[in-house]
């Protein structure tokens, strides 16, 4: 998941787009209710995804449910 995760970023900055949404989208498949706050980074690599493809209210779901995690998990800065 780690790797997917690393992945999408590089396709990411590189504009690769749909390899980037394939390698995130695959990581939060993967991703168990036991590691929260690695599905809460997938989801922020998602939102910047779609932030920068002008898709803003799927990047703000996104980004909702990453802060939903990190309030959950108690991290509130």
């Amino acid at each position: 998941m780690i790797l997917l995760k690393d992945r999408g970023w590089l396709y990411l900055l590189r504009q690769q787009w749909s390899e980037a949404e394939s390698d995130l989208t695959t990581a939060l498949a993967l991703a168990t209710s036991d590691t929260d706050e690695l599905r809460a980074d997938i989801l922020d690599a998602l939102a910047s995804l779609y932030r920068r493809q002008q898709q803003y209210e799927v990047a703000l779901g996104q980004a909702r449910s990453a802060l939903a995690i990190r309030e959950k998990l108690g991290y509130l800065p």
